[in-house]
């Protein structure tokens, strides 16, 4: 599986909440569009932080909380982990597999084309 179309496929699912890729359709099955598009963005988010930061760090994940256990589940449909994504304890990181370039262009490409809109609270008069 290429890492970049893979990216695309979490990308595009974010910004349609379509599946197009084969993983995410079997995690829409398991779990329903809106849990896993919320796991999505959330990983999504931290590979933009740690292109933003320029370092690498794993992602804590306390499953206490519902949105950390979807995420663990999403990353762990055939293809994503070990592939791209590796579960540690109560952590997800990039797979040791991946190569520098694969590492790279996977976070240089979650920055440029993951730009979350803002949230704002609309003012009442």
């Amino acid at each position: 599986m290429a890492v970049k179309a893979t990216v695309g496929d979490l990308l595009a699912f974010v910004k349609t909440s379509e599946a197009s890729s084969t993983q995410l359709m079997d995690a829409v099955a398991s779990m329903g569009k809106g849990r896993v598009r919320l796991a999505t963005i959330k990983l999504l988010s931290w590979l933009k932080l740690q292109q933003r930061l320029g370092r690498a760090m794993p992602l804590e994940l306390d499953v206490r909380h519902e949105w950390c256990r979807d995420l663990l589940q999403v990353v762990s449909f055939e293809g994503l982990r070990d592939e791209i994504f590796a579960v540690r304890g109560g952590a997800v990181d990039l797979s040791a597999g991946l190569s520098d370039v694969e590492r790279a262009t996977l976070l240089a490409v979650v920055d440029t084309e993951y730009q979350p809109p803002l949230m704002t609270r609309g003012r009442t008069a």
